[in-house]
């Protein structure tokens, strides 16, 4: 992955984080106004709202809106950076949605959603390998983490299959289901990244 040299002080801000992100599958880039029909049509599946805190199926365009509203603000060392998930193959498609959310009190996490027309193809572990390498690259953050409900096996494969490790479990708010459950909590540090990256403790 090119174009990840560090160029601030080492402070994670949606500034440092590239603004596309090339795999060999994938191109990651920022969603726009042009983009809510679509990504309404590709999340509103109650499946994929089981699996997600924040969504509630079914998911009409006003909530795709509110959603991308809400990943324009940053305050307080907090921000959300969300990226689309567009195939090489026909960048005309898109597959899902992955992205960053950073607080000033704890690590930053990623998260991530597919449609389920791209689900067992690997292209959520790729995406996730490829914004973690990013987040670490472009700043001095000790860890990035993440969380998976405890039903969503194939989630926790992801997580394991980005250099992620289980470190403990929590529950969320399922704004789908009304009540809180169960989720595992996955975390990857600089230095483990770093030496699967072949830099060893650099």
């Amino acid at each position: 992955m090119g174009g990840l040299a560090r160029d601030n002080d080492g402070v994670l801000t949606p500034d440092v984080l590239p603004r596309s992100i090339e795999t060999r599958r994938l191109i990651l880039r920022p969603p726009t106004a042009g983009d809510v029909a679509a990504i309404s049509r590709l999340i509103n599946h109650r499946e994929i709202a089981l699996n997600l805190s924040a969504v509630r199926y079914p998911y009409p365009p006003i909530s795709a809106w509110g959603w991308l509203a809400s990943a324009q603000r940053v305050g307080n060392g907090a921000f959300h950076r969300p990226y689309l998930l567009h195939l090489r193959a026909n960048p005309r498609l898109f597959a899902g949605v992955i992205g960053l959310t950073a607080r000033a009190d704890s690590p930053p996490e990623i998260g991530y959603w597919l449609g389920r027309p791209y689900w067992r193809k690997g292209y959520a572990s790729e995406a996730a390998r490829a914004l973690i390498s990013a987040i670490f690259s472009k700043s001095d953050v000790a860890a990035v983490g993440a969380k998976a409900h405890i039903r969503n096996i194939a989630s926790q494969r992801v997580l394991k299959a980005s250099g992620m490790r289980r470190v403990g479990r929590a529950r969320d708010k399922s704004v789908q289901l009304g009540r809180y459950v169960p989720v595992l909590v996955y975390r990857i540090e600089r230095d483990a990244w770093l030496q699967s990256n072949g830099a060893g403790a650099q």
